[in-house]
């Protein structure tokens, strides 16, 4: 029989980079008793807030969106977030989710691959999850 603080420490860590805290919210529903999340509502900052931040919560993913609510970052700053995340965190896997990440559409496509040529794993619309 395992323990309460080895079921902690055996659960997924992820990182959420969101605008929104409903969304956040949805995450930790989804996700449930089986990760962890620490979540970043604001834009974050580069340098040793975040990157204290991630050596302290040690994260297993980075979900992150393109624009956070709120924000002056545009999707061009986004990318460069991504590309930051992966540059000084290069073992943490990055996926991307946002209304601008699109198959059915030219420019959602083009969005989609520059996400990945940036370092993101994955680049997947941002669709309202089911409740």
């Amino acid at each position: 029989m395992s323990k309460p603080n080895e079921d902690l420490e055996n659960r997924v860590r992820i990182i959420v980079i969101a605008g929104d805290r409903e969304l956040v919210k949805r995450y930790s529903e989804l996700f449930g008793a089986q990760a962890t999340i620490h979540s970043i509502t604001t834009p974050p900052q580069y340098g040793s807030g975040l990157d204290e931040t991630m050596r302290r919560f040690k994260p297993d993913l980075i979900v992150t969106e393109l624009q956070i609510s709120g924000s002056t970052i545009d999707e061009f700053e986004g990318f460069t977030a991504i590309k930051y995340y992966h540059t000084h965190f290069p073992k943490i896997p990055i996926v991307c989710c946002s209304y601008f990440v699109s198959a059915d559409s030219k420019e959602g496509s083009r969005i989609r691959k520059e996400t990945l040529r940036f370092g993101a794993i994955d680049a997947l619309p941002k669709v309202p999850m089911p409740n």
